[in-house]
């Protein structure tokens, strides 16, 4: 699997081949694929896509919950829950579409239950009705946060669609990775297919960008100098 120092790696070796002469910083490049997959994964969340390719999606489990005091809640729509939960801590950097967050299987860590998305529009509109009941148990996320109405848990296990998956070891409570590792060791995105695809249309946006740039009539000097000969 790529991480983030081989794929930013590969695409600086491929600009160099077209200008030997320009230093690319690392940093700036890994910006450019990020914005790059964050589009495209958020348009095949949009359209259902990228369901299939679940290996997209990481890994969250132990992520922890603690109960809300309903009364002093800010959601006046929350006011009538039995109970509720609010994670602990915020979510990695969630991708986003129309339907909401990118976030598939929340269940509680024994899998003996399942909660089904909702936004919180949806929620609020069913509360006011008369006679409707949510008796299946949902989640809301709200600004990085998971929310549970109605049912007392006190941890869960879920699947978001993320980039910062270096942060995901320390939203776990029972998490055994390497917590040492390098940020540029980790994987930049686990789906070779889609990865290539960023990879592809970000070399493309990279040339024209870096075409863009006046021409230097002295290749073969160093920074200082150049700036020296354009004065």
């Amino acid at each position: 699997m790529e991480t983030r120092a081989q794929i930013v790696s590969r695409l600086s070796n491929e600009l160099r081949a077209i200008n030997k002469d320009e230093a690319y910083n690392r940093r700036t490049l890994l910006a450019m694929l990020e914005a790059k997959a964050i589009f495209l994964l958020a348009q095949r969340l949009g359209d259902r896509r990228l369901y299939r390719e679940s290996a997209i999606f990481s890994t969250l489990k132990c992520f922890e919950l603690e109960k809300v005091d309903i009364i002093s809640c800010p959601f006046v729509e929350f006011r009538t829950c039995k109970t509720l939960m609010k994670s602990k801590l915020k979510l990695p950097e969630l991708i986003y579409s129309n339907y909401g967050a990118g976030i598939i299987n929340v269940t509680s860590i024994d899998n003996g239950t399942v909660f089904n998305q909702i936004s919180f529009r949806d929620y609020t509109a069913r509360k006011r009705r008369k006679y409707s009941h949510i008796e299946e148990p949902v989640y809301i996320e709200m600004a990085g946060y998971i929310y549970i109405p109605d049912h007392e848990t006190y941890a869960i296990d879920l699947q978001p669609l993320t980039l910062r998956v270096e942060e995901l070891a320390d939203k776990s409570t029972c998490s055994t990775e390497d917590c040492c590792k390098s940020y540029w060791e980790y994987p930049f995105l686990n789906s070779d297919k889609l990865k290539e695809l960023v990879f592809k249309e970000t070399l493309q946006e990279a040339i024209g960008t870096f075409r863009s740039i006046p021409v230097d009539e002295n290749p073969n000097l160093d920074s200082n100098i150049k700036s020296k000969t354009t004065v």
